[in-house]
């Protein structure tokens, strides 16, 4: 009997020196002990609660289903921390529900089974839940609108700058005095800049939003290297670096399209800050079903320090005065989400003054690439005469550029403002070698009027849609045959280049 009294002595000091509220309850369910605590959480006296079942603190609704959750908890009782995660709710005396996060331990008392409970009020971190879901709701829906905005704007944005670059490349074209060509060199440069700047923004937006996913495919990561070589070589070789691409045989799971925008990048990174040496690209084996595509070179490196924060937007290292022949800083931020979105892993390793190397683990894949025919020649031969185009867009400064263009070039523009327009000449007597229309058109639409004309000319007349969207899934999914997609604002050597190729 002593015993007994002084364990309960004991136990009784216990928990009402527990931080927490504290009950004790019996294998029949009935309230043994409580602490001030519980007093004071519940607004019960002890004399109130001592020998009531545990249920009379719960709200009336739960009450049933938690006697059987209590009978079953007894067959097998064990520890339950708090922070289960569980909805659970206490009621007070006079019947204020609130959240509640319980941790159940079970013991032995002299052979008497009891479970101690320690019971915490959730209030607060409720509220505090909440107040963060309702921050996180709103930072989110200000992403999308800021999104939203990028992407609908984005045709609208493009165009002065489509106008300005066809401007200057006829103003190019028609100057003979150096000097000028010289400023309409830089005046160029700048036009460069400011589209690759919306170019940057708007594609942040497009992974931002989900615009973009992954299509995983498996291919030969040769293919991706020799397009790597052909891309990026006559930048290195103008720079005076040597770029070496290493030959792999390796076969690989990935979606080539986002994975070489993630190498360009690097190597583009690479090729700007390496003023001397060698830029090198290499796929590796590693251990597992993994490998790594790598990008080496001798520049100026990267301080430790910063190896953690170049990934986030607008930081670039070397570039404290923003001056836009080295970029926004925008690229590695891209770099992030595309390698979140393949889940693949990036890895980044630099000496300050000796090089850096930046590299990106991609799944291997255990396939067989048979070798695919190569596609039929479908080539013309050269037009003894110039080039007929069929030209329409809506904006009247765009349709001057491009007809001034045309004109250097050697070929005979016909221009229309819309599909009718087009339609129109065509069925006038019109015969165009080749179609070079907008995407938006005011009543229509690009793919539409094309397909049109193709129609009543009873042939496939090469195409080229010219589209300033950000997102283009009504022109994928048309899949036209023999039609150039170029985005705003459009090169004009690589716009040229492709009239020259389609008209052969």
């Amino acid at each position: 009997m002593t015993n007994q009294r002084t364990e309960k002595t004991d136990l009784e000091r216990i928990i009402d020196a527990a931080p927490d509220a504290t009950i004790i309850v019996n294998s029949e369910g009935l309230i043994d002990r409580i602490n001030v605590q519980a007093e004071k959480l519940f607004g019960y006296k002890r004399k109130e609660l001592v020998g009531k079942t545990v249920e009379i603190l719960i709200p009336g609704r739960f009450r049933d289903a938690h006697v059987a959750h209590r009978d079953v908890y007894s067959t097998a009782p064990s520890i339950r921390e708090m922070g289960a995660r569980l909805e659970l709710y206490g009621c007070t005396k006079d019947g204020r529900e609130f959240p509640i996060d319980v941790n159940l331990s079970p013991i032995d008392l002299g052979g008497r089974p009891i479970v101690i409970a320690a019971i915490r009020d959730f209030t607060e971190h409720k509220a505090n839940e909440s107040e963060l879901r309702a921050a996180k709701n709103e930072a989110q829906t200000a992403t999308a609108m800021k999104s939203r905005f990028l992407a609908t704007a984005s045709h609208d944005l493009r165009q002065p700058l489509q106008s300005l670059g066809l401007y200057l490349s006829v103003l190019k074209i028609r100057l003979k005095d150096d000097e000028l060509q010289d400023i309409a060199g830089k005046m160029r440069s700048s036009l460069d800049a400011m589209g690759e700047l919306l170019d940057r923004l708007l594609d942040l937006s497009k992974l931002e939003t989900g615009a973009i996913s992954a299509e995983l495919e498996v291919f030969p990561i040769q293919d991706l290297l020799d397009q790597l070589e052909a891309d990026n070589m006559p930048l290195a070789q103008k720079k005076g670096l040597e770029l070496q691409i290493v030959h792999s045989p390796l076969v690989i799971n990935s979606d080539p399209r986002l994975l070489q925008s993630i190498a360009d990048n690097f190597i583009t990174n690479a090729i700007k800050y390496t003023e001397s040496g060698e830029i090198t690209v290499k796929c590796c084996a590693l251990e597992g079903d993994v490998c790594r595509l790598e990008v080496a070179d001798t520049g100026i490196g990267i301080p430790e320090t910063a190896l953690e924060s170049i990934f986030e937007e607008y930081v670039q290292l070397d570039n404290p005065g923003r001056e836009h022949g080295k970029g926004q800083g925008l690229g590695l931020a891209i770099v992030n989400h595309i390698a979140q979105l393949l889940d693949h892993s990036l890895v980044v390793e630099s000496k300050e003054g000796q090089g850096s190397v930046f590299s990106v683990e991609v799944p291997v894949a255990h396939a067989d690439i048979s070798d695919e025919p190569l596609p039929e020649n479908k080539s013309k031969t050269a037009h003894s005469k110039s080039l007929a185009i069929l030209l329409i867009d809506d904006d009247s400064a765009i349709i001057d550029a491009t007809m001034m263009l045309l004109d250097a070039e050697g070929c005979q523009g016909y221009p229309a403002a819309n599909g009718d327009e087009a339609f129109d000449l065509v069925s006038g007597g019109v015969l165009p070698d080749i179609i070079v229309s907008d995407y938006r058109l005011r009543g229509s639409n690009g793919i539409t009027v094309i397909k049109k004309i193709r129609k009543y000319l009873h042939t496939e007349l090469p195409a080229i849609l010219i589209t300033g969207d950000t997102s283009t899934p009504q022109i994928s999914a048309a899949d036209i045959p023999d039609c150039d997609i170029l985005h705003k604002p459009v090169n004009t050597d690589e716009l040229l280049a492709l009239i020259r190729e389609k008209g052969r």
